[in-house]
Parts: C-alpha cells; structure tokens; sequence
C-alpha cells in the first residue's frame, strides 16, 4: 500500500442490535464483516479476487483461523481472523 491508498477514508457506524448477535449474544462476525467491506469499498471490478483460510490453532476447545482475499496482481484486499469455540455436537 501506498500514502495514496489512504487519501479517501469512509467512516461508518451501525448500531447494535439483538438480532445481530451469534449465539454466545457477540456481534455476529458476518455483520462485522460486512461492515469492514463497506468501509474498505475495494475498487476490484475486472480482477481475480482469491480467498485463502488457513487454520491457525486446533484444540480441544478452542480453535483460531485467519483468511486473506488477494487480487490477480496479489494485493491484499482483506484478511480477517477468528477465534472459534468448539461446542459439542447435540440431537
């Protein structure tokens, strides 16, 4: 990235309500997701966008992950991370 990547920056708010919530009562991480990609407003139109996930940890319990979005030219255009609770399977 360049200083010229930063020249035009978009704010956006939303406002938090229960429907948005995973069920542990967090934000959902799809509405933060959504969020960051309106701000982020990637001018990708007529390239090759590229996901890639990669875990990061696995245990018993818990277990982290990151993923990256690359165009063709193999810019960065997102990357996120998470960290998962592993809940037993039920009927």
């Amino acid at each position: 990235m360049t200083t010229n990547d930063f020249a035009a920056m978009t704010g956006l708010e939303l406002m938090r309500r229960p429907d948005f919530a995973n069920p542990l009562g967090a934000v959902h991480g799809g509405i933060a997701a959504t969020l960051l990609d309106s701000a982020r407003a990637a001018q990708t139109d007529g390239t090759t966008l590229t996901a890639e996930g990669t875990v990061i940890h696995a245990g018993r319990r818990t277990a982290t992950a990151e993923g990256k979005v690359t165009d063709n030219r193999g810019e960065l255009i997102a990357h996120a991370t998470t960290t998962c609770l592993i809940l037993p399977l039920t009927d």
